[in-house]
């Protein structure tokens, strides 16, 4: 659980070998970059650079399965294991609903596959680093993750609340979207006949899950490759490489699609949210510790 006990800086010693961008944690790349294959910019968000990804992971039996999030029918939102570029394309695209990924890499053992690609928002990264660090023994099937991908995320929604947002925000039924997203400081859906709705980002702040307020990561430190929107134009993705494992397989990745570095204010533009992200919670944690109140809170 990273809301019990975590020290972020005596796991980030454990994984990196220097300090880090005191708001977006160590990396060792920056790149703004999107997919080349059309099928994949069709279905996936932004860049569609996860997907791709994924796709490409397991095309190079680099890993033999990814746990993802899947949506079902009215976009309630499961945990799935994926080993085949055809499931991934079926996965594509950002879930703005609290999903239990990490249930799904038990599921990825049971069925027999050693090397798994897990794909997740900061908390669950961190879920999985902290399972790295204090294992007991291999319950928790922290040696079989091969890749670890976060999403940035400022803060998440239960079901409910994501329905409330959507038919109450935009007005249209949420079994009528196809597509949804945040850009521009605006969240918006695009319905089945085309159209797009939109609402201010600090309209719905208040319908977040509550242990988002307890969170310090924008963009997922402790992975080894990160990916967002944030900083990076229309239609491309912002991409952090940090680890050298990510490393090593983004270097065979960048062939595939198309890369150049993240700009000095595309840097910036993540550096200012993540710095907003943990001013805030950093401020209602202290809050809280003044009232004696609790300021641990399972995912």
């Amino acid at each position: 659980c990273p809301r019990s006990f975590f020290d972020v800086n005596v796991l980030s010693q454990d994984k990196y070998t220097t300090q880090g961008d005191p708001q977006v944690g160590f990396y060792q790349k920056a790149y703004t970059a999107r997919t080349k294959n059309e099928a994949i910019q069709h279905m996936s968000q932004d860049g569609g650079i996860v997907t791709d990804l994924l796709c490409y992971v397991l095309e190079k039996d680099i890993v033999d399965a990814a746990v993802v999030s899947i949506s079902q029918s009215g976009w309630n939102t499961l945990p799935a294991v994926v080993t085949t570029p055809e499931e991934v394309l079926r996965a594509a695209g950002t879930k703005y609903t609290v999903v239990p990924n990490l249930t799904g890499i038990k599921e990825a053992v049971d069925r027999g596959f050693e090397r798994i690609a897990f794909v997740g928002v900061p908390c669950q990264i961190q879920g999985v680093a902290k399972t790295d660090a204090y294992p007991f023994g291999d319950r928790y099937y922290h040696s079989k993750i091969a890749l670890a991908i976060s999403i940035f995320c400022m803060e998440n929604f239960l079901f409910g609340n994501l329905r409330s947002i959507v038919e109450g925000k935009t007005e249209v039924p949420l079994d009528s979207v196809n597509k949804m997203g945040i850009s521009k400081g605006r969240f918006w859906v695009r319905s089945i006949d085309g159209n797009r709705y939109r609402t201010p980002v600090k309209s719905i702040e208040s319908y977040a899950q509550k242990s988002c307020s307890f969170c310090l990561d924008f963009c997922g430190e402790l992975s080894d490759i990160s990916v967002g929107s944030v900083g990076s134009s229309d239609g491309f993705s912002s991409i952090f490489v940090r680890s050298t494992k990510g490393l090593e397989i983004f270097n065979g990745f960048k062939n595939r699609i198309e890369c150049e570095e993240l700009s000095e204010e595309g840097l910036k533009a993540i550096q200012d949210l993540a710095n907003i992200k943990k001013s805030k919670n950093a401020k209602h944690i202290q809050e809280r510790k003044d009232k004696k109140e609790r300021v641990t809170c399972c995912f």
